[in-house]
């Protein structure tokens, strides 16, 4: 909730501001909401969801981020056409934005809390009522009451143990593994280039002669809706095909896109960016630019981009989860700036 607000008033600053210094402030507080979304969604989806279907459960999460991008692709190509001659062109997806943040507040609203977290705070009886609700079953249900003693077991085993800390994180030996591989993916993910494809896609399609404004924004959207649907095979096969499987499948296709489109490039301009003859004038090359394009983002939308969130929040212990998630989640935003 707290989240929500601040991404509510970020976008709203970016989308009345009347300096650059105010879009810039607006675009900061906007970031910070963010990342508090990318450190605390997987958490507690992980520890509400039933653990045979969290994986596809929070796979989920990578469909709906992508649902977000394939709406802000289409909200720029629908405030281009229509506003043509005033600042409200780049204003209106801004203002979508500030209301988005007030729809997520109201969302959230009527979630339950956490039974774990609820638990670990002394709230038992109100740590069964959250449970029974998601489960969707009386508090007295047998499976209901088997699984939370399996919580209070396993929440007075780490009071047990005692509290975490990031620092007990990064300097345990067993967790520094787990920590440096899991940031190590989330790197990775960003890494890849898929940020470069989404934030400079459109300049690619106009190095490639494949139309004007219209078209590259057009085409812009329906790079979106390609996302949005090869994030389906991933939430449906990720329990049969495995983590791993899945990565190792969508690294070899973008590699192999990257490298086709990269061929591609040097082939046609001769290593100058601004030599497009030979693209001008043979539309079929552009055609299967694009074609390159969308591969990369198959390979990366059924594998990276939703299986690392998976796997981020599955190896570590609930008792030190919150903590390493945020290092990781660190990482991952570092990672998508220097990209």
């Amino acid at each position: 909730m707290g989240g929500s607000v601040i991404a509510t008033i970020g976008g709203f600053l970016q989308a009345f501001t009347v300096s650059v210094p105010m879009l810039f402030i607006g675009r900061f507080i906007a970031g910070l909401a963010i990342g508090a979304f990318s450190a605390m969604v997987p958490i507690y989806m992980s520890e509400c969801i039933v653990y045979t279907f969290r994986g596809s459960m929070v796979t989920g999460q990578q469909f709906m981020i992508v649902l977000g991008v394939a709406a802000a692709y289409w909200t720029d190509f629908i405030t281009y056409k229509f506003f043509t001659t005033n600042d409200w062109q780049w204003r209106g997806p801004l203002i979508v934005q500030g209301f988005l943040g007030i729809l997520i507040f109201v969302s959230v609203l009527p979630l339950p809390r956490s039974p774990r977290w609820l638990l670990s705070k002394g709230h038992n009886e109100q740590s069964l009522a959250s449970l029974a609700r998601l489960r969707m079953l009386p508090e007295d249900n047998p499976y209901v009451q088997t699984e939370f003693e399996e919580m209070q077991w396993s929440v007075q085993r780490e009071r047990e143990i005692g509290t975490s800390s990031v620092i007990e994180v990064i300097t345990s030996p067993v967790l520094r593994k787990r920590l440096l591989v899991i940031s190590a993916l989330n790197a990775y993910q960003q890494l890849t280039g898929t940020n470069g494809v989404n934030y400079y896609a459109p300049q690619f399609y106009q190095q490639l002669q494949v139309g004007g404004t219209d078209s590259v924004l057009l085409l812009q959207g329906f790079y979106g809706l390609l996302k949005l649907v090869m994030t389906i095979p991933a939430v449906f096969g990720i329990e049969k095909l495995g983590r791993r499987k899945l990565l190792m499948i969508g690294a070899s296709i973008m590699a192999l896109a990257m490298l086709a489109l990269g061929t591609l490039f040097a082939v046609t301009t001769g290593g100058d960016p601004k030599n497009v003859t030979v693209l001008a004038s043979n539309k079929s090359l552009g055609i299967l630019g694009v074609f390159f394009i969308w591969s990369f983002v198959v390979g990366y939308n059924a594998s990276w981009g939703p299986v690392t969130w998976v796997v981020s929040s599955e190896v570590f212990p609930l008792r030190v989860r919150t903590k390493a998630m945020a290092v990781t989640a660190t990482v991952q935003w570092l990672a998508n700036t220097l990209s």
